[in-house]
């Protein structure tokens, strides 16, 4: 069976499975150059409709209603059956306003992960043992909560390594001198447990970027581990 006729099937039975979940009807707006807050994943080249996988719970979006694992059916009454997820994306960022049709299943769609292999590095850049990721998600003792505001035109001048795409969590790699960050006393080594609420142990860094960039107030839960990870090899699975 080709990539192509699979796909096809995915999304015969995703439509099917839509079709029979209730729909919720959601009104958002956006300010400027801010988010709606929320990030999606998935796309006809994935099989998949276009799922939510993120949402600020300081934003509209989260007070509407909107939670990962939905999935969308219509914006602006532009049906998103087939497409792919650039396409939407670009959709989304061109509207002022959202009128969403969405439908709920709670999940996500699987993604295929890359393999990689990684040195680590602790906070003065020299080699050091693995970090045993199972660590992390199974002792939550340790943590520390920082809150941050971020006004006017500043940056929070934060640097990020890491994601679910990788096998890996997200790490705290460089904080700009002087930037709120360093000011709010967040540290190089850390690893970024949650931020408002939703859990960093499994997210892409990609969406991890953006519910940072799109947040004006953040409440991040930190683990000082100390070490961050730096590429070495990644084998694709095929």
């Amino acid at each position: 069976m080709t990539a192509g006729k699979k796909f096809n099937r995915n999304m015969k039975v995703e439509n099917t499975l839509q079709e029979k979940l209730i729909k919720k009807k959601l009104s958002l707006f956006r300010h400027s150059k801010h988010g709606f807050g929320f990030c999606i994943r998935g796309g006809k080249e994935h099989g998949t409709g276009i799922y939510i996988s993120g949402v600020n719970i300081y934003s509209k979006a989260y007070r509407e209603g909107l939670t990962v694992g939905d999935i969308i059916v219509k914006a602006n009454r532009k049906l998103f059956h087939g497409l792919s997820h650039s396409e939407a994306v670009q959709f989304i960022r061109a509207q002022k306003q959202l009128q969403l049709v969405v439908v709920s299943r709670g999940i996500l769609p699987e993604q295929k992960l890359k393999y990689t292999e990684y040195q680590w590095i602790d906070c003065y850049g020299e080699l050091c043992s693995p970090l045993r990721s199972s660590l992390i998600e199974a002792r939550k003792d340790n943590l520390r909560k920082v809150n941050v505001v971020v006004t006017g035109n500043n940056k929070l001048g934060l640097l990020i390594r890491g994601g679910s795409e990788f096998g890996l969590g997200i790490f705290v790699a460089g904080i700009d001198e002087n930037s709120i960050a360093d000011k709010c006393g967040i540290m190089v080594g850390e690893q970024i447990i949650e931020s408002n609420g939703v859990s960093f142990l499994n997210i892409t860094q990609k969406d991890a970027s953006f519910l940072i960039q799109n947040s004006k107030i953040i409440t991040f839960l930190l683990k000082d581990v100390s070490k961050i990870p730096v590429s070495k090899i990644v084998h694709n699975h095929l």
